[in-house]
């Protein structure tokens, strides 16, 4: 559980980074957002 606490929030700064150095793939990652909701 205290790895999943500290590798959830890595992942989402990584997907940030990824938004920052590709816009347009931001559009994808919205899309796969919503199929895991």
């Amino acid at each position: 559980m205290h790895l999943q606490t500290r590798t959830i929030p890595l992942y989402i700064f990584q997907w940030k980074c990824i938004f920052l150095h590709f816009p347009p793939l931001s559009s994808i990652a919205l899309f796969f957002f919503s199929l895991f909701k």
